[in-house]
């Protein structure tokens, strides 16, 4: 059964294309809302707003690749479910961190190949995010999480006061999270 939403779309082609795309992601968007509220009337009610969001944007939908349809349709799932648990202030009962290593522990067990090629996407997304980010940041975010750098040394390498190290790095990972935001509105 169709939500009544699809009912709204008035070019045939579109409601067609929608309930085609129901019937092949429904599940999986459900299973990953599901998995972030475990409260089945939030999962519906999250459910309804994800259809309005991806009904608004049927005409992009129907020019996208299906890998590329999978890593959409789950993205917008769960940022919707977010968007949803800060809406309703109960982000601090269930934190990123919580929702993200059930995500990803739940897919390395299932290894299917959506999953797989969400993750690839969600890479891809990172790193268009990380090439556009000012070479300053990169070198920061570099040094501290991936060479695992401690901010004297970073002070070094950059040339600045030690003491200043902690607010660059507070500007670069918000320069990194605003672009990955832009990214997933896009």
């Amino acid at each position: 059964m169709f939500p009544l939403i699809f009912s709204a779309i008035k070019n045939a082609q579109d409601r067609a294309f929608m309930e085609q795309f129901y019937e092949q992601y429904h599940k999986l968007m459900y299973s990953q809302i599901n998995k972030l509220t475990q409260n089945n009337d939030d999962a519906e009610e999250i459910m309804q707003e994800v259809w309005i969001r991806l009904i608004e944007k049927v005409s992009v939908l129907q020019t996208m690749p299906r890998e590329r349809l999978v890593n959409y349709s789950v993205s917008v799932a769960r940022y919707t479910a977010y968007a949803f648990f800060r809406k309703k202030k109960r982000l601090e009962l269930i934190s990123l961190e919580d929702c993200e290593s059930v995500w990803y522990g739940q897919q390395a067990s299932d290894g299917g190949l959506e999953e797989i090629l969400i993750q690839k996407m969600e890479g891809e997304m990172l790193y268009y995010v990380w090439t556009h980010l000012k070479p300053r940041d990169q070198a920061l975010l570099n040094m501290k999480y991936i060479l695992e750098y401690e901010n004297h040394e970073i002070a070094e390498v950059l040339d600045v006061k030690p003491d200043s190290i902690r607010m660059l790095l507070t500007r670069a990972r918000q320069n990194l999270s605003s672009g990955l935001s832009v990214a997933m509105n896009n």
